[in-house]
């Protein structure tokens, strides 16, 4: 069974030139942690300054890059989403040819960033802003599982003065379906972030991935926590349904056919308020897509997507988490969702 365990992106402001170089050096140091081999390393170096650079010149406060560390399986990554609220461009395709720039520039900025990421997505909207995936992997083996149906990402953003988050995701997934968890430990900081990892120490090792019995047991591993709210998800592709059970303010949506449907949580804290759980069983056809966030975001975050929803799964996610954040608390936005419909 592949195991995907969502992973902290640390943020990073860009504005202006004095931040290209603390984000490059960040990239290398995270890609010498990740164990990435030299030629990897040396590309995303490149994509680094490139992402920044863009920033610079084309978004007058700016923007944010995020940055993480993939892991799906044995196979390690390094994953990097730039975030603005600029201008926007009209045709981002075009945008990526060499030669092409709206800054006087000699615009190989997004083509070079294209060509050196194993994984690439654009996301741009006149006055919306824009947002960039590339995400760099250690070989050439780590596509294997492109063309695997279903495709799930996610962004998790510790409260500003935090250094670790009390919002965590991981994904389980076998053949036909996949099991996915959020978790948001009560409050924030160390505490939140301790209850947070039990919860998913429970969910990976767990021989049972059934939402029911699994809030159960996560509820008797918490105990000794301050508790946290849980939200679980079954995907069953073959019978095209969702199967949800949550606790406490985890929020999730099924968006499909331009509709959006939400799943419902019971209330309580899990680890120490279990007062009812329920499942809840909800239709999923082939152009459905799964929304997740914790309380770090708005309401409104989880809207359907519209055309933002034929790209990357990591992308959308960062859009959400740009346009939803709260700012009061960790941030987590996790969407999963058919392949095969994306500019990766």
């Amino acid at each position: 069974m592949e195991k995907i365990v969502g992973h902290i992106h640390a943020p990073y402001l860009v504005s202006d030139t004095s931040h290209t170089g603390h984000l490059r050096r960040a990239v290398r140091d995270l890609a010498l942690a990740a164990g990435l081999n030299s030629e990897a390393i040396g590309r995303a170096e490149i994509v680094a300054t490139e992402l920044a650079t863009n920033l610079i010149k084309h978004v007058p406060h700016g923007g944010e890059v995020l940055l993480g560390s993939l892991v799906i399986d044995d196979i390690r990554g390094l994953e990097l989403l730039a975030l603005d609220k600029g201008p926007g461009m009209s045709n981002p395709a075009r945008m990526l040819q060499d030669g092409v720039s709206t800054a006087g520039s000699m615009g190989g900025g997004l083509g070079a960033i294209k060509r050196l990421s194993d994984e690439f997505d654009i996301h741009s909207q006149i006055g919306g802003g824009t947002a960039i995936l590339a995400r760099l992997w250690e070989s050439a083996r780590s596509q294997k599982w492109k063309e695997n149906r279903f495709q799930t990402g996610g962004v998790t953003v510790p409260l500003a003065g935090e250094l670790v988050s009390g919002d965590r995701w991981a994904m389980r997934r076998g053949e036909g379906t996949a099991t996915i968890m959020l978790t948001d430990g009560l409050g924030h900081g160390p505490k939140a972030a301790l209850a947070a990892e039990e919860s998913m120490r429970v969910f990976l090792s767990a021989t049972s991935v059934r939402p029911f019995d699994l809030l159960h047991r996560l509820h008797d591993a918490l105990l000794h926590t301050q508790g946290a709210a849980i939200g679980i998800a079954e995907l069953d592709l073959m019978r095209g349904v969702v199967t949800y059970t949550g606790i406490g303010n985890i929020a999730a949506r099924i968006c499909m056919n331009a509709e959006t449907r939400g799943c419902v949580s019971m209330p309580g804290i899990v680890g120490f308020q279990l007062h009812k759980v329920q499942e809840f069983t909800y239709p999923c056809s082939e152009n459905a897509a799964l929304f997740m966030n914790s309380d770090g975001l708005t309401a409104s975050a989880l809207k359907f997507p519209g055309e933002l929803a034929r790209h990357h799964a990591s992308l959308i996610a960062a859009v959400l988490y740009r346009d939803g954040r709260r700012g009061t608390d960790d941030a987590m936005v996790v969407v999963a969702k058919r392949t095969g419909n994306h500019n990766s």
